[in-house]
């Protein structure tokens, strides 16, 4: 007897006791062969539920016909077992075990399978507290046994601890792979934020928030109004490589962000019209994306020119194409043939399917994303960038980006506690001759050897410590993401119902959100000034905030030459140093080698 039908049959008795306590009686069959019938009136609740609790010595029968035979019968179905007492909406999880099917909890130890992406308890699968800490630590990638099989057919053997250094259940159908296990490669999708910001320069705090909530790989911003007096360094952000082409300070203008992880190299910036094309590469997928703006005075012209661009690129690099950008022609009111004509040559369709910007009096699709359609993708819009009437979109690309976790610690060497005299001591005793006897002659090995036994000295002889780093946006904090997510909220919900009040109260909230962005990055760079008292904390804040970049440019300019090719820009890296210095004295002079 299962407990739902215990306490359906209580609810039952109670009802019939409540209402009927004289028209109905219970047969209690006892094991002895005596029987028993019982008015209801005259049990009291520690009875009911103990007949509750052997429900095959019961059955309910009637004195007399009365009113409450209907009722009799109702209560008879729902003790049949197979009528839902609450039908209504199958409750569905927002975050549900992969092996118990349970939600995981804010207040819950669990783990994500960073390929699944399905949360797991770890009571479910018996990882210790001790384990659960050391993962916790850990840079490298965890993934469920479902995964592992799909990635080795052979993760199904039996396995022991050799192979599989785990302490589950095996029974459970997740494995841990050992955190000295080498990590199953993620892959991520390629995701391009698409933005009419109106203004760049005042709207750049509001776009690291958006960088911070939606992580982009690639980042398209049409009328930034930018000129020359506007630096680069004024416009920069952590982590990401800037390309702009520029109109004036009152209208037009693009700016594109990529990653500087991402392979980017610049094909085009037009000279007559708004428009920039660059070539983004991945391990298995090579994007051309153009981005363009045309002012919604233009005539024709500009379309034959973005025609007439894209018919200049080579075959290879319209393969993958992207075409997005303001074009200011409303496509769900009329169709344009240039457009059409692009589309049709390039094999390309529009994936936008909302309109874009959206008014109290109108709604238009003028901000349109033209895609090779052999590429699978999601496009997502979210709230616009302040001020800006142009809604922003996501759009997500299929592809094998590598899954980087980004470490929330880093190492931090305790130089006032090292012990200077014993890495002297060490540092003396490294024999050059050993490595000369070996018959090493090869500057790599020679240099790999010495800064082996140089870092093993350092960690020998001066303390570490981790701290935890912060994320780009310092004065982004949850109070603040709450009212985003408001925002964005209240967004859709006008976009959806356009009424005057809706368009009202979004405006009014907008507004209060870009105050309240603003007033924490004063208040923290107001703290932030107190702190500055010493060099010391100065450069350290400054690190903190400030981009650090080793990537070399896609395009590399020495007087009239341009290259792009990594062979290209390091010869012109090569003849550049080699013309700094004079050559030896009484050393022949010979041209320096270039690569081939």
């Amino acid at each position: 007897m299962n407990c739902k039908f215990s306490i359906q049959l209580l609810i039952v008795t109670t009802i019939l006791c409540r209402f009927y306590p004289n028209d109905v009686t219970i047969t209690i069959s006892e094991p002895s062969p005596t029987v028993r019938l019982v008015p209801l009136v005259n049990l009291n609740v520690l009875e009911v539920v103990s007949l509750a609790k052997r429900p095959s010595h019961l059955h309910f029968s009637l004195l007399r016909k009365s009113r409450c035979k209907q009722l009799l019968s109702i209560c008879t179905i729902l003790l049949s077992g197979d009528i839902e007492l609450n039908p209504g909406p199958q409750i569905v999880y927002k975050f549900p075990c992969g092996v118990c099917a349970k939600p995981v909890k804010c207040n819950q130890k669990g783990i994500l399978c960073e390929v699944c992406d399905n949360w797991i308890h770890t009571r479910c699968i018996g990882i210790s507290d001790n384990e659960y800490r050391q993962l916790q630590s850990s840079e490298d990638p965890w993934c469920c046994k479902k995964c592992v099989s799909e990635a080795m057919p052979y993760a199904d053997v039996p396995s022991d601890d050799s192979v599989f250094n785990s302490s589950l259940d095996r029974q459970t159908s997740v494995i841990v792979p050992p955190l000295s296990m080498t990590p199953v490669p993620t892959s991520l999708p390629l995701t391009i934020l698409y933005a009419n910001c109106r203004s760049l320069f005042y709207k750049l705090d509001e776009l690291r928030v958006m960088i911070a909530t939606h992580n982009p790989h690639m980042i398209c911003l049409c009328e930034t109004w930018l000129d020359e007096t506007i630096d680069d360094s004024d416009l920069s952000l952590p982590g990401f490589h800037l390309v702009r082409r520029d109109r004036n300070r009152h209208g037009g203008g693009l700016v594109v962000y990529t990653q500087e992880s991402l392979s980017c190299n610049t094909l085009l910036s037009h000279k007559q019209i708004e428009m920039l094309i660059l070539e983004v590469s991945t391990s298995n997928l090579n994007l051309t994306c153009a981005l363009v703006y045309r002012p919604p005075s233009s005539d024709a012209t500009i379309l034959h020119e973005i025609e007439e661009s894209l018919e200049r690129l080579p075959a290879t690099k319209t393969k993958s194409l992207l075409l997005i950008g303001d074009f200011n022609i409303n496509i769900t009111v009329t169709s344009n043939p240039i457009l059409s004509s692009i589309q049709a040559t390039h094999n390309l369709k529009q994936v936008i399917s909302t309109p874009t910007r959206n008014t109290l009096t109108t709604q238009s699709l003028i901000d349109h994303a033209y895609l090779s359609k052999g590429l699978r993708f999601t496009v997502t819009t979210i709230s616009p960038l302040s001020t800006s009437d142009h809604c922003a979109v996501l759009l997500s690309l299929q592809s094998h980006l590598t899954a980087r976790r980004t470490p929330n610690k880093r190492n931090i060497w305790l130089y006032q506690h090292a012990d200077w005299d014993t890495a002297n001591d060490k540092l003396a005793s490294f024999s050059y001759d050993n490595t000369t006897n070996n018959c090493v002659t090869d500057v790599s090995t020679l240099w790999r050897s010495w800064y082996s036994h140089f870092m093993s000295t350092m960690k020998d002889s001066i303390p570490m410590r981790k701290t935890k780093i912060s994320n780009n946006v310092p004065y982004l904090s949850q109070h603040l993401c709450k009212l985003l997510r408001k925002k964005h909220n209240l967004y859709s919900s006008a976009k959806k119902h356009p009424t005057a009040s809706a368009w009202s109260k979004y405006n009014r909230f907008r507004n209060h959100v870009t105050s309240a962005l603003r007033s924490a990055k004063t208040r923290f760079f107001n703290h932030l000034t107190k702190k500055l008292n010493s060099p010391r904390d100065f450069w350290k804040s400054y690190h903190k905030l400030s981009s650090k970049s080793s990537r070399i440019p896609g395009e590399l300019h020495m007087g009239a030459v341009t290259e792009s090719s990594p062979q290209g820009k390091a010869n012109l890296l090569n003849n550049f140093f080699s013309s700094c210095f004079s050559p030896l004295p009484n050393h022949p002079t010979e041209a320096f080698p270039t690569l081939s």
